[in-house]
């Protein structure tokens, strides 16, 4: 299966942990889409799309992914976003790939998100929610593992800023 990555699926970290396992086995080419740009999700980190007159939207397209990997990557963003297909650009031409785009347009905000301005600090926040909440797939349904969406960020804000603090403490 190909998939078109726009956001913070793009992130080596994320995905693997998403997927269970390494993404050595995929192909990745940096691909673009024109029309779409990418605003903050409401109350979250992560991206949705918007339409935009002018814009160019960059990401990589992902081949080789199983049937498995799938499973995981709808679960992790089942209800918030559905698969749609398209066309991307790519250096090597076109490809046609499945793209996922927001199910409820007003969770756009006005803020502008890019995957390369994310901080680091969210990507480390977003893996441990994604290695916590992919950990239910195959144990609860979507809905009941959102229902442990809240808890997990504590959880991971927790981990990930008493993580710098040692780091910080180790420095000086």
């Amino acid at each position: 299966m190909t998939f078109f990555f726009f956001g913070t699926l793009r992130d080596q970290g994320l995905l693997e942990s998403v997927l269970g396992r390494t993404s050595t086995h995929l192909t990745k080419t940096d691909g673009w889409i024109d029309g779409f740009a990418t605003r903050r999700a409401k109350d979250e980190t992560f991206p949705v799309l918007i339409e935009e007159d002018g814009a160019r939207l960059s990401g990589i397209v992902v081949e080789g992914l199983s049937d498995n990997d799938m499973a995981r990557i709808r679960f992790f963003e089942d209800t918030f976003y559905e698969a749609s297909s398209v066309t991307v650009e790519t250096n090597e031409g076109h490809k046609l790939a499945q793209m996922f785009l927001v199910t409820d347009p007003t969770q756009a905000t006005d803020d502008v998100w890019s995957f390369e301005s994310w901080s680091e600090r969210d990507r480390a926040i977003l893996r441990h929610m994604a290695v916590a909440f992919v950990s239910l797939y195959g144990i609860k349904t979507y809905e009941e593992a959102d229902e442990e969406w809240e808890a997990m960020r504590e959880r991971a804000v927790r981990a990930v800023d008493d993580n710098l603090v040692s780091q910080r403490s180790e420095v000086a």
